[in-house]
């Protein structure tokens, strides 16, 4: 039996994407001068004057409201599909959460459906990629447990690894501790940030000067990136897409084969780590 995949708009995925695998995405909301935006088509996101104006204007997000997740979903158990929901990391948001608690809800009243919230402990591409990985399964024939029991091996093999240029839009955002933030200030020190096993930004190492933190993250490439698989490799940027494209030259002379997905990062996790930040997410060996 079929089923459908879900995602949240953090997954970072271009609208080709989203209508090529009929994608159900669920909008995360940000607020940017008291005014409530979503993203929900990249094509049309002006990601460069976005990162030039949350230099000086106010941007928060908010809270996933669970009634988001069933007006998505509702139509879809009605048709009788099961729902497969891929989540931004529980370690940086509410909305794994909320997703728990709509499928809660939704499963008590069609008993006959399956509904999974699957935890990618990542976001923007590191969440989008294991998306594409589930979309691909699926067309392999794989079933809804066999896709999620999948889905927890590549889990743990994705990577992902990002240098940016103010830690002060983490701090702000809670993701990071004030104490972690004060890296920041120190002149020409670019911290390189990853995530742990729980899907929360830590602190990987701490290097001086832009083009070193962009080697930085080749250098993590290149030790360990999976040869063997044929996976995209993601690289979201934040207003800053000439950083982008000197890291895709440099993972280009160490995977020539290899498929780039390049992206401005949405605004919802992009207002979390601020402009001038560069990430890339990759399958590790």
């Amino acid at each position: 039996m079929t089923f459908n995949i879900s995602t949240d708009t953090t997954s970072n995925l271009t609208s080709f994407i989203l209508k090529r695998y009929n994608l159900t995405t669920i909008p995360l909301t940000y607020i940017v001068d008291g005014v409530e935006e979503q993203c929900t088509d990249l094509s049309s996101f002006d990601g460069e004057s976005f990162y030039k104006k949350i230099r000086q204007s106010d941007v928060k997000t908010s809270a996933v409201n669970i009634n988001q997740y069933i007006s998505a979903w509702e139509p879809i158990l009605e048709k009788g599909e099961d729902i497969l929901h891929l989540s931004i990391s529980s370690g940086i948001s509410s909305a794994f959460s909320a997703g728990c608690a709509a499928a809660e809800q939704l499963q008590a009243k069609y008993p006959g459906r399956k509904i999974y919230v699957f935890d990618t402990l990542a976001a923007s591409l590191g969440e989008g990629l294991q998306v594409l990985y589930a979309c691909k399964l699926r067309e392999s024939g794989k079933d809804i447990r066999e896709v999620v029991t999948a889905l927890l091996v590549k889990r743990n093999k994705t990577v992902q690894i990002f240098s940016v240029d103010d830690l002060n839009f983490l701090k702000k955002g809670g993701r990071i501790s004030a104490l972690a933030a004060k890296i920041g200030t120190v002149l020409h020190v670019k911290p390189v940030l990853t995530s742990n096993y729980c899907g929360e930004i830590v602190m990987d190492k701490k290097v001086r000067g832009r083009k070193l933190a962009l080697t930085a993250l080749a250098d993590s490439f290149e030790k360990n990136f999976d040869r063997n698989t044929d996976d995209p490799v993601g690289i979201a940027y934040a207003g800053c897409e000439d950083d982008a494209n000197f890291l895709v030259s440099l993972l280009k002379k160490i995977a020539p084969k290899a498929e780039f997905l390049l992206t401005p990062y949405e605004p919802v996790t992009g207002s979390h780590v601020g402009p001038g930040t560069v990430a890339l997410f990759y399958t590790c060996s």
